[in-house]
């Protein structure tokens, strides 16, 4: 993400929250010798990360920020400001920018042995295709402007009609 345009709102988190989030980004980091950082499950220390609150939103920022391509598809699907559900932080601007910097990085990471997989059971998900719904949006809205990438547009309208699996 491009950290000229960048809003913090982790710290609307606590700090032992936030601490916890950090141990787990250095226990992922030890694990694969400080490569790739992926958070794909549906909660962290009893914070469902699908429902609105702004320790979640707080939690995505922040995996996020890490490199975590999911977490930034499920950031972006939360400041969407047209979902709906209703967010407490909402901006049209960061949702585009973690949406398209997490579809880059998928990208960049989908012949990944290691990840590979954890990115394919996400993609056949209900929030996934949710989150391609509103990419959908946006390149209708802004591709000319924006001048998203043809692999990007590829990746989008192929997981638009792709069949999903109940979460």
């Amino acid at each position: 993400m491009n950290k000229l345009f960048h809003t913090d709102f982790t710290r609307l988190a606590n700090k032992e929250l936030l601490a916890d989030c950090e141990q787990e980004f250095q226990i992922q980091m030890h694990k694969n010798d400080g490569e790739i950082f992926i958070w794909s499950k549906a909660t962290f220390r009893n914070v469902y990360l699908d429902a609105p609150s702004p320790d979640a939103q707080a939690i995505l920022q922040y995996f996020a920020d890490c490199g975590c391509p999911i977490a930034a598809l499920k950031l972006g699907k939360s400041l969407y400001p047209y979902d709906d559900i209703s967010w407490p932080i909402r901006s049209y601007e960061l949702s585009f920018r973690y949406l398209f910097g997490a579809f880059e990085c998928l990208l960049n990471l989908k012949h990944d042995t290691r990840v590979a997989p954890i990115i394919r059971r996400f993609e056949h998900t209900n929030t996934f295709q949710k989150i391609a719904l509103i990419a959908s949006q946006f390149i209708d809205e802004q591709c000319i402007s924006k001048q998203i990438c043809p692999e990007i547009l590829s990746y989008v309208n192929q997981h638009i009609r792709m069949p999903r699996t109940p979460q």
